[in-house]
């Protein structure tokens, strides 16, 4: 018996796929890790929950072949009747105003419920409309944006003079920068506001 090699292995079926903050286009985006997981699971539904384009102003577009893999896989499974849903973030909210010629065909919306196999419902949607209200002020978006990318071409070249680091290694900029995301969202102000914008979804 013949073992698959790692390009013909059978991807993990799944009911559904949840993917959210892929940030395709910056320079903190993990394409090969995306790539891998989009190959190795399948689903007849796909749900991109928010931020999968980075197309908020970006500072430096970075773009390689992975990125176009990635939209080519997306492509495929769309082609082989895969339902693909969009769900608008803030940093793709010009995908409001429908999916580029370049990209897959998809679904896009704002918010949708998934029902589970046991019969539960759930509200998909980015989340960044229950942040704190001054977190989701334009000018902010676009000054944190700005740092993230400057941060991350600084993370870029050091990384290019140094050592390189495994998949699951941070540097110590990535590590920053999550700390003053997890900083960002200190307290419950935001759980408790999906919570009722979920009952609210499920009721209405």
């Amino acid at each position: 018996m013949t073992v698959p090699s790692i390009d013909q292995r059978l991807p993990r079926k799944h009911r559904a796929l949840f993917m959210s903050d892929l940030h395709l286009g910056s320079l903190g985006c993990r394409a090969d890790l995306i790539l891998d997981f989009l190959q190795s699971n399948s689903a007849p539904i796909i749900y991109l929950v928010g931020d999968v384009l980075d197309i908020w102003h970006p500072l430096h577009v970075h773009w390689t072949a992975t990125h176009d893999a990635i939209i080519a896989h997306l492509a495929r499974q769309a082609d082989a009747g895969v339902q693909l849903f969009y769900l608008v973030g803030n940093h793709d909210s010009e995908m409001r105003q429908g999916a580029p010629d370049y990209l897959f065909p998809v679904t896009i919306t704002d918010q949708l419920l998934h029902r589970t196999a046991d019969g539960k419902q759930f509200l998909v949607l980015h989340g960044d409309v229950c942040d704190a209200r001054v977190l989701r002020w334009h000018i902010c978006t676009r000054i944190g944006s700005r740092v993230d990318s400057l941060l991350r071409l600084a993370d870029y070249a050091l990384r290019r003079l140094g050592r390189r680091l495994r998949p699951e290694e941070r540097s110590l900029v990535q590590t920053v920068l999550s700390w003053v995301n997890s900083a960002l969202a200190f307290g419950h102000g935001h759980e408790k506001r999906l919570v009722a914008l979920a009952r609210a979804g499920m009721t209405g």
